[in-house]
């Protein structure tokens, strides 16, 4: 795993797409299982005009820490309707990306436009996740030399923003950056 502490404004897929991902909000959300969870709302502009928007709800958990605490954000991505949603966002773009490819790119602006402007004393950690199940239900397959956990959960991407005291972000290039 590759590590950059170099930020960036846009993802490579934004650049690449010539679009924008804004996260147009995150409110608190009570989760069906009773954790504390978050609302996501996205909106997707090109050329200043909207091309679609999403959203999705996603667990977030506090871990106590010395020097410093950390928060971690999970995009919860494992329902089908979410997958079919970047799909279709990936027809408007007219992307030539394989699916999965898309997906994982898709999820990469997602936690790096989440990250913009974050300002913690805590250490703050965004990470994306799909499912085998979900994707296959859109008919996108685990291309190999891709892992899945047991459960079936698929990691597509991750950002750490470390505390104002620390000052950089860490940033796992496999799941960031396209291959």
């Amino acid at each position: 795993m590759t590590t950059d502490h170099t930020p960036r404004k846009r993802s490579h897929l934004e650049q690449r797409e010539n679009f924008h991902v804004s996260l147009s909000r995150a409110l608190p959300h009570a989760l069906s299982d009773g954790r504390d969870g978050v609302e996501y709302q996205y909106v997707f502009l090109r050329d200043g005009e909207r091309v679609g928007a999403m959203g999705f709800f996603g667990p977030q958990e506090l871990f106590a820490g010395y020097p410093h605490s950390s928060r971690i954000y999970t995009f919860d991505l494992t329902l089908g309707h979410v997958v079919d949603d970047m799909l279709r966002l990936k027809r408007k773009l007219g992307s030539t990306d394989d699916d999965f490819q898309f997906i994982r790119s898709l999820a990469a602006a997602l936690v790096l436009a989440a990250s913009r402007g974050v300002n913690s004393s805590n250490n703050i950690s965004h990470v994306a996740v799909t499912s085998v199940e979900a994707l296959a239900s859109a008919g996108v397959s685990l291309p190999a030399g891709a892992d899945a956990l047991p459960d079936g959960t698929v990691a597509l991407a991750e950002l750490i923003t470390l505390s104002k005291d620390e000052g950089c972000h860490r940033m796992d290039q496999n799941k960031l950056e396209d291959q």
